[in-house]
């Protein structure tokens, strides 16, 4: 007897044993075909785009006015802020449509272009004072207001 077909009949029984099946073998008239992945496509590589010549950007224009701000304000009192090295004046109109008097003008701004106003403050009617600050720097101006309570609000 030959030891081969005693061999296969023991690798069949085997491998029967290990199925997943339940233990039956049945040879299958054909083999399955093994799926295998197909291959990926290559990636090629993504051109880079050519460079083109973008236009330079304009530069903005210069301004034509001066930013100037009123941060507070009260009867016999105006702060405010601009660009440091401004020189400004200052002006409070008071009921009934008085300016206030000893607001010292001309006055510089500190370097971080802030400029204060301390000025005295007579009995005046009750209502509704504004306040003006005009600032130039390097030939530009610029002028803002501010209104504030007097008398016995």
């Amino acid at each position: 007897m030959r030891p081969w077909p005693s061999i296969a009949a023991a690798a069949l029984l085997l491998s029967a044993a290990c199925s997943p099946f339940g233990g039956t073998a049945s040879a299958s008239p054909h083999p399955s075909p093994v799926v295998s992945p197909s291959p990926s496509p290559l990636l090629s590589p993504t051109p880079s785009p050519t460079p083109s010549s973008s236009p330079t950007p304009k530069p903005s224009p210069p301004p034509t006015s001066l930013a100037v701000y009123i941060l507070s304000v009260d009867y016999g009192f105006i702060y405010a802020q601009t660009v440091a090295g401004s020189v400004c004046n200052a002006r409070a109109i008071v009921p009934p449509g008085k300016d206030a008097a000893g607001i010292s003008n001309p006055k510089g701004t500190d370097a971080n272009g802030y400029v204060t106003w301390n000025y005295p403050t007579p009995p005046v009617e009750t209502g509704t004072g504004q306040a003006f600050v005009s600032c130039s720097h390097n030939g530009l101006s610029g002028t803002t207001n501010a209104y504030f309570a007097t008398g016995n609000n």
